[in-house]
């Protein structure tokens, strides 16, 4: 009885997984576009806060003199 609940199961899990992966292949392009977009904000966050940084340090040292 276990045994046949398990392959059923299995399927089940066999089925959901070639169903998101078919999904996957047709919403490939979105899913490059999100994550390149993702990327892009990210270093674009890190430059500028890497500018922030230097133009305050720049701005103290200027002061201090």
């Amino acid at each position: 009885m276990n045994a046949v609940l398990l392959r059923r199961l299995l399927r089940w899990d066999t089925l959901k997984y070639r169903a998101n992966a078919k999904n996957l292949r047709q919403n490939e392009d979105k899913v490059l576009v999100m994550l390149t977009l993702l990327i892009d904000a990210t270093v674009g966050l890190v430059v500028v806060a890497f500018i922030v940084l230097a133009l305050g340090h720049a701005l103290d040292s200027v002061k201090a003199q």
